[in-house]
């Protein structure tokens, strides 16, 4: 269908949400009466689906990418630091004070 092609976020793991909610509206336009796969259909799930993730649609897709890759990297760099960090020992450091000899 035309529908799924030009809403790539249905059935993407990024969007579960999102799919979840169209399914809903699928359910909930059913018991108002649409008839699936009619162009009025599409417009009831396109319309609530915008108005409850406007971010999405008014956002540039390549804005959405920069946006995954930053996270992506900045969860990178978090564990690397974590994972990575070790503790210094400072060898001249002293556990007791000798000033008493």
């Amino acid at each position: 269908m035309e529908w799924y092609k030009k809403n790539p976020w249905f059935l993407n793991k990024y969007y579960e949400s999102m799919t979840a909610y169209a399914y809903y509206l699928d359910h909930q336009s059913r018991d108002k009466g649409f008839i699936v796969d009619t162009d009025e259909y599409y417009e009831y799930i396109d319309q609530n689906i915008h108005q409850r993730y406007p971010d999405y649609f008014e956002s540039k897709p390549i804005k959405k990418i920069e946006e995954k890759v930053r996270s992506l990297f900045a969860k990178l760099f978090y564990w690397r630091g974590f994972l990575g960090h070790t503790k210094t020992v400072n060898s001249n450091r002293r556990d007791h004070d000798d000033s008493s000899n």
